[in-house]
């Protein structure tokens, strides 16, 4: 693709020379994105000098960057999510939602755009983007690796995580857990789905499933509250707030089925694959980003599931799914009812996940922006590289 940004200035090659990445992707240890940019991050500075920018800005004002940048993209107009521009700009993106009036022309901006799925490939394809590459996230298989088998506690325990909101589909959670509690006292619902963004939590009104209704001063308080106004017993749901990323096997450790009813995954659900790596058996949408790690093989599917245009003040601003309360209560059941063979099952899902590491994705994309050729540097003080880049 014909690269139209201006001839940078010899202050500037000496820095696009010296072998120089800049990223502009996310910071926090909380969000998807925000392990993402870490585990990437943490791989490139093996392999040649990163300049982040979101944790260090350049130190003048220009918005012109001098060198290769690859930058997060997070909205459905393909538009980056920080004000630079490099020299040349790569993006990447896990955009869920129909793509907007400006995203063919911002996308033009591009060198080339990395994305999270081959789901997510093939509906920037359809709208006319081709210079797209598919980069799925990796999992830390040093710290999300096979755990031993939860203690016979009494207890079947169900993990759900995900940012709470209708995408992610705990309304459907809920409402199984609901029915499936009303069967088993020995039942629990252990939820990871603290979200920062209240405001991505109000599509859950247009729900079928749930009433959504939040009150209270603490996300404790308004998730009892919800779990109270829809029947279901909080006393058999363990609720956590804001977990490090790093902490997250101790939590899979006191489970023994992960359930992930999803509409819809731009990339391929780094939660599902974190939980899949430590062994734990998983039942998925079998549908948008989840078929590039799901199979028969490795999880239980959810195929009943019916398309669902997804409507915000009267416009469509996607195309998901609904998945089926009734399928997800069956496949649970079958859990329940099935614990040796869903162990087997969780144990093909670790081997299956376990080649897709960070290590593998950095490669891919180095390759991809024709950094391939840059020798492992350790970690540089990214400082160096501003000095270098000062007018």
């Amino acid at each position: 693709m014909k690269n139209c940004a201006p001839t940078p200035s010899p202050a500037e090659q000496s820095v696009a020379e010296a072998d120089t990445l800049f990223l502009a992707l996310s910071d926090g240890q909380f969000t998807g994105w925000g392990v993402c940019s870490k585990n990437l991050r943490r791989e490139f500075e093996r392999r040649l000098r990163v300049v982040d920018l979101i944790v260090s800005k350049p130190p003048d004002a220009r918005t012109r960057i001098p060198g290769p940048l690859l930058s997060a993209i997070g909205d459905r107009q393909l538009a980056p999510s920080s004000p630079y521009q490099g020299t040349p700009t790569f993006g990447y993106t896990f955009v869920e939602n129909t793509l907007g009036e400006h995203a063919i022309e911002n996308a033009s901006r591009y060198e080339l755009i990395f994305c999270g799925s081959q789901w997510c490939r093939d509906n920037l394809d359809r709208a006319g983007i081709h210079h797209v590459e598919v980069l799925v996230q990796g999992v830390d298989t040093g710290r999300f690796c096979p755990l031993e088998p939860k203690p016979d506690d009494g207890m079947f325990v169900i993990f759900s995580g995900g940012k709470f909101e209708y995408r992610k589909g705990q309304d459907v959670v809920l409402q199984a857990v609901r029915i499936l509690q009303e069967k088993y006292r020995d039942i629990v619902l252990m939820n990871s789905w603290r979200n920062v963004w209240p405001e991505t939590m109000n599509l859950m009104k247009v729900s079928r499933n749930i009433t959504f209704e939040l009150e209270g001063d603490t996300w404790l308080q308004q998730m009892e509250h919800l779990y109270r106004v829809n029947g279901i017993d909080h006393h058999r749901i363990v609720t956590l707030d804001l977990v490090p990323n790093e902490m997250m096997p101790q939590i899979f450790a006191k489970t023994d089925l992960g359930i992930f009813p999803n509409r819809c995954e731009g990339g391929t659900n780094l939660v599902m694959m974190e939980y899949m790596a430590c062994g734990r058996p998983v039942i998925a949408t079998n549908f948008s980003g989840h078929r590039d790690i799901v199979s028969p093989g490795n999880a239980m599917l959810m195929n009943s599931f019916q398309s669902a245009t997804i409507l915000h003040k009267g416009k469509s601003i996607a195309e998901w799914v609904e998945p089926s309360v009734d399928e997800l209560v069956a496949l649970v059941e079958h859990a329940y009812h099935h614990r040796d063979e869903i162990r087997r099952l969780g144990l093909k899902g670790a081997e299956d996940v376990r080649r897709y590491t960070w290590s593998a994705a950095a490669d891919k994309a180095l390759g991809a922006m024709g950094l391939a050729h840059c020798e492992a540097q350790g970690a540089r003080n990214a400082e160096d590289a501003h000095l270098h880049a000062s007018p």
